[in-house]
């Protein structure tokens, strides 16, 4: 830590500390806290929960090549809730998820991950990233634009949902969500 002057081993033990800020206590109760990571082509993904397992996102139509370059991000605020985003999204064909809120899909040499990040109970920001492997610039601009479509749906349905519309239960991938809602909500221990 440039801040504090604390040095760390390799292994996240803690090493060094200057006199004026050193931790009481053994140094062995200040090491680094363990992350699970996985690797997705070129990007990392990380799970910050102790007991976490790495994140993992299947393949939709082909993995993400590690030698995809980072095409760019576009960033866009939509007025639903996030759930609402997730509905919608996963009714579509071809999108692999991440519970909770990470999202791939393929388009031709374009690879999307959309990052869904809840703002408020009714704003939620989509983080879209590009990783193209030989795609041209026009490629990567059409499949970015795709999410002013998303836009459009996902804010109709919230409309639908504020009127008092049931999420269609039929849906396999819509009923995955919301079972991952209900196992969440049920070891919420913060509501008690």
């Amino acid at each position: 830590c440039r801040f504090h002057g604390w040095t760390y081993d390799l292994a996240g033990n803690l090493a060094e500390t200057p006199p004026n800020v050193a931790p009481g206590g053994d140094k062995a109760q200040h090491g680094l806290v363990p992350i699970a990571l996985a690797r997705l082509g070129p990007m990392a993904l990380v799970n910050l929960q102790s007991d976490a397992v790495p994140p993992s996102m299947p393949a939709v139509d082909a993995p993400l090549s590690p030698s995809a370059a980072y095409a760019g991000a576009r960033m866009v605020d939509m007025s639903c809730n996030w759930k609402t985003l997730l509905e919608c999204a996963l009714a579509g064909e071809g999108v692999a998820w991440h519970w909770p809120a990470l999202l791939l899909r393929q388009r031709g040499e374009v690879t999307l991950i959309d990052q869904i990040v809840p703002r408020t109970f009714l704003r939620t920001r989509v983080i879209r990233h590009a990783y193209a492997a030989g795609a041209n610039e026009a490629a990567v601009q059409s499949a970015m634009a795709e999410l002013n479509a998303l836009k459009t749906q996902v804010e109709a349905l919230q409309t639908a949902r504020a009127s008092g519309a049931a999420a269609d239960a039929t849906h396999a991938r819509v009923a995955e969500l919301h079972a991952h809602l209900t196992r969440a909500y049920a070891s919420d221990t913060s509501a008690a």
